[in-house]
């Protein structure tokens, strides 16, 4: 257990803050919609309006979660958390909740958020580090 600690933890820190924002905001995305889709017994549909409502909040707790995770937990600013933040959380929600939709896997919506959320995050810390 300790040396899968170890792996995960030297993992966690090559993808940067902007992956691990993806990926806590993914993962948090499509467990929440995991958990609505075992709720309605695997039936789970949304309308287009049912669809941005959804998307809307959990844009907000994501982003309310990554917050108090950074700012209050790993003691970062405010101010160079909430911006970049909440656009990562953005683009990963959106593309979480828009695929699990489309291709009505959500029982499967946990692993397509933490797959979207590495992926974006990596490239936008990538993206990031280019005008540094």
């Amino acid at each position: 257990m300790n040396a899968m600690i170890k792996w995960l933890s030297s993992y966690l820190k090559h993808i940067g803050l902007c992956g691990n924002t993806g990926l806590i905001a993914g993962t948090l995305a499509g467990i929440t919609l995991t958990i609505l889709n075992i709720q309605y017994e695997g039936t789970l549909s949304f309308s287009p309006q049912q669809f941005f409502q959804v998307t809307v909040a959990l844009i907000l707790f994501c982003w309310i979660v990554i917050l108090f995770l950074f700012v209050v937990m790993a003691r970062l600013k405010l101010s160079q958390v909430a911006i970049p933040a909440l656009f990562n959380v953005i683009i990963v929600v959106f593309l979480t909740t828009y695929w699990s939709w489309k291709w009505n896997v959500f029982p499967w919506s946990w692993l397509l958020g933490m797959l979207i959320g590495m992926l974006i995050g990596y490239l936008l810390c990538r993206f990031s580090k280019l005008f540094k």
